[in-house]
């Protein structure tokens, strides 16, 4: 969960909007699902500046 707070804090401060889907979506409903990645929603006209962040974020986490 730590990345997926990092992804949202960084994407809040740059107002890039996305929703959270699949297992984490349905663990914050309750609902115990096992995952290993985390699926993002994001609008079509935003890939880029998505691209640009997580591959950022990855490189601060290697």
């Amino acid at each position: 969960m730590e990345v997926l707070r990092t992804i949202a804090l960084y994407a809040e401060s740059k107002d890039m909007p996305f929703l959270v889907i699949g297992g984490h979506a349905v663990n914050a409903y309750g609902i115990s699902r096992q995952t290993g990645d985390i699926d993002l929603l994001v609008p079509k006209e935003a890939h880029s500046a998505w691209d640009k962040m997580l591959s950022k974020i990855s490189r601060l986490k290697a």
